[in-house]
């Protein structure tokens, strides 16, 4: 082997030692479920006022209460990429964008992993409004209760 060849060797051996370490840790990222926690929603207190100034004059007007749930990823800083919001669905349709306008203003203890803040994706409920009868009854919607215009967020 010229001194040459010897170097070229050493070189492909060392790029195939990183290769396999590299892919060692892919792996074992990838055979995780999730992160080892979940978001927390910070300014859940603003939520009424959030909601409120987001609700569409129409059906404020037609004192209908309704919800919508937003798909959106929260980057490791616990802010919301709003390029990332869409609407899943939403009791009427006027209720999907008003989510997403409550949704850029979300803030969140970020997701981690062994301690490190990461982003996830998390589907959100957005609920607006009472029924106008003034009673504490729960919005429902597919089965599931808000209580008190507050959803939690799902992971």
């Amino acid at each position: 082997m010229t001194p040459r060849l010897g170097s070229i060797a050493r070189i492909v051996l060392a790029a195939a030692a990183l290769l396999v370490s590299g892919a060692t840790t892919a792996r074992a990222q990838g055979e995780r479920d999730g992160p080892d926690t979940q978001p927390v929603l910070l300014n859940r207190r603003d939520m009424p006022r959030l909601t409120t100034a987001a609700y569409p004059p129409e059906l404020r007007q037609r004192r209908l209460a309704g919800a919508a749930e937003v798909h959106m990823k929260v980057l490791p800083d616990g802010t919301v990429d709003s390029a990332t919001i869409t609407v899943i669905s939403a009791t009427e349709t006027l209720f999907g964008p008003a989510a997403v306008e409550v949704a850029r203003q979300l803030r969140f203890r970020p997701a981690t992993i062994e301690g490190i803040p990461v982003a996830v994706w998390v589907d959100f409920p957005v609920a607006f409004g009472r029924p106008a009868s003034g009673t504490t009854t729960d919005v429902q919607r597919d089965g599931r209760i808000f209580r008190d215009n507050l959803p939690p967020p799902r992971p």
